[in-house]
């Protein structure tokens, strides 16, 4: 495996190890992580609580070094990637700031890095994610749903290549989760980046991805990769289908056999 059209993400061998001079206090928490990723697809990370998940995630978009092994995007490393704003991150809190509009919240990081403000880009996002004439309201009066829906406009309103999503829909209930399901795959068609969301829910790894990655128990590995052959574009429909139940039983039942172990 090797960075390619079909590996637009590369990692090979990385580990992350929390003390790692200090052989009694040393935490392994991924360990020989060896995984391609294909450019505008979407990949879930699933796995038992503690796994590595969110640490593989953080690897990827260089907030974490690794201890070794290597994190590769495109042609560049991923600290490379990270200075050229390749990466968009959405947290599971939309960490919006309580004193800023819905407009002021997106153009936020546009500020800070000193990038120019289109206006009509900015009016093009919040259009993209549905929030028209929400702009000029503050946070405090917005659903959970909504503010997720800002925090990713947020994450996309530098173009980045890659979204990076740490269970931004753990917190909501279950109709607005599906949801938000529905227009992540409608953003995501739209815009054409590669996503990597990490998930504790099986369907909705199944809805969302061309790969689910099942993580194992601490130290965090790669357990099996799982592909869905579902075809796009999905809707809530496809999720009562023969086949999807097949996938989530397969994958109900790796997480199963994880937990036995």
């Amino acid at each position: 495996m090797q960075v390619n059209a079909e590996n637009f993400i590369y990692l090979q061998d990385v580990s992350v190890i929390y003390n790692a001079d200090n052989a009694e206090k040393q935490f392994i928490a991924l360990s020989s992580i060896t995984l391609g990723i294909k450019k505008h697809s979407i990949v879930t990370l699933i796995g038992p609580s503690g796994c590595g998940k969110s640490t593989l995630l953080n690897c990827i978009g260089n907030l974490i070094e690794p201890t070794r092994g290597l994190v590769q995007v495109g042609e560049v490393t991923a600290e490379e990637a990270r200075l050229k704003r390749f990466f968009g991150l959405v947290p599971q809190d939309p960490t919006l700031l309580d004193w800023k509009t819905v407009l002021e919240n997106i153009i936020l990081p546009l500020r800070i890095i000193g990038k120019k403000v289109v206006l009509q880009e900015v009016q093009g996002l919040i259009d993209l994610v549905g929030l028209s004439g929400f702009e000029n309201f503050y946070p405090s009066a917005l659903s959970g749903g909504m503010k997720q829906r800002v925090s990713i406009a947020r994450a996309l309103s530098y173009n980045p290549q890659i979204l990076l999503m740490d269970e931004p829909f753990g917190a909501l209930d279950a109709l607005l989760r599906d949801k938000m399901n529905q227009e992540l795959l409608s953003i995501w068609q739209k815009t054409g980046s590669t996503i990597i969301f990490v998930t504790h829910d099986i369907t909705e790894a199944v809805f969302l991805s061309d790969q689910v990655i099942v993580m194992s128990q601490s130290p965090g590995r790669i357990k099996e990769i799982v592909p869905i052959e579902i075809p796009r574009p999905r809707t809530t429909k496809d999720l009562i289908s023969a086949k999807a139940h097949a996938y989530i039983d397969q994958l109900r039942a790796i997480l199963v056999e994880e937990y036995a172990e």
